[in-house]
């Protein structure tokens, strides 16, 4: 019995710090400015990009507006929910 405890604390105890060594941080040093330099190399390589674009398509005005209303209202505060009494009387279901 006590054995396997000491192994069980011994390969808890061992994940634990494998887990605690995982250097992901190492790879978002690496990363950082890319966006800002994918960015600068497209604009390079393309600088006329934007002229001519297309116009965006898709949501009418109405809905587009209800939408933006829709979202507004989301930070406005909630009323309180009216409380609920459930009454069980007895065995239910089937």
């Amino acid at each position: 019995m006590n054995k396997p405890m000491i192994t069980a604390a011994l390969l808890t105890g061992t994940l634990f710090l494998c887990a605690c060594a995982n250097p992901r941080y190492v790879q978002l040093d690496n990363d950082r400015g890319r966006c800002y330099e994918i960015a600068r190399f497209n604009q390079i390589i393309n600088p006329e990009a934007g002229i001519g674009a297309m116009p965006v398509e898709g949501i009418d005005g109405q809905a587009g507006e209800v939408t933006y209303k829709n979202y507004q209202d989301g930070f406005k505060e909630k009323p309180p929910p009216t409380p609920v009494f459930n009454l069980n009387l007895g065995p239910g279901g089937s």
